[in-house]
């Protein structure tokens, strides 16, 4: 036998073995892998999203405020409670960003009455009224829900208007009948 085939027989039975190894790290690891296909036993909690949104060229800072049951109001000041999360605060165009929105989210949805305000914090030189469109939506695992889409109108500086007002039941669902906007102050 020559040295070459010394040589072909070494190299076959290392890529051999390599090939168990990977093989037995593949059964290894799929035991590991999260299964997309199976259900969650248990449902995730309630999310409640809201988003306001004025004109691009409107250089104003409009703040939403948020108010859960049992809890107190979540914006600029205080940005999380125990429901609701201040995710994006925008502060207007001086700031370089290109689309004049704010997003608060809801990390659960406890049984009660939930408010979000509008509010005309500071402006620079600006034609009013400023036209915010916002969206109110509840989700779960079994539904979607618009609560409710609108235009609020702030017509200067330090006005505050209720965008949305709405209840939710203890199985965390939209109370038929509840949504509204009748007016709730949360600046103090």
């Amino acid at each position: 036998m020559g040295n070459s085939s010394i040589t072909a027989t070494l190299f076959r039975d290392v890529l051999g073995n390599l090939a168990i190894f990977f093989m037995i790290l593949v059964l290894l690891i799929l035991p590991l892998v999260n299964d997309p296909t199976k259900a969650d036993d248990e449902p995730p909690p309630g999310l409640i999203q809201f988003v306001a949104c004025w004109p691009d060229d409107a250089d104003v800072d409009v703040d939403v405020w948020s108010l859960a049951p049992g809890d107190d109001p979540v914006g600029f000041k205080r940005r999380d409670g125990k429901v609701w999360t201040l995710v994006r605060d925008d502060l207007g165009l001086k700031f370089g960003d290109s689309d004049n929105c704010e997003v608060v989210i809801a990390r659960s949805t406890p049984a009660g009455e939930y408010v979000v305000n509008l509010h005309a914090y500071s402006a620079r030189p600006v034609e009013w009224p400023v036209a915010v469109q916002f969206t109110a939506i509840i989700r779960s695992n079994s539904y979607t829900q618009t609560i409710r889409k609108g235009v609020v109108n702030l017509r200067s500086v330090g006005d505050e208007k209720t965008a949305v007002r709405f209840r939710i039941d203890a199985a965390g669902k939209l109370v038929g009948g509840s949504v509204g906007d009748v007016f709730s102050s949360m600046q103090r």
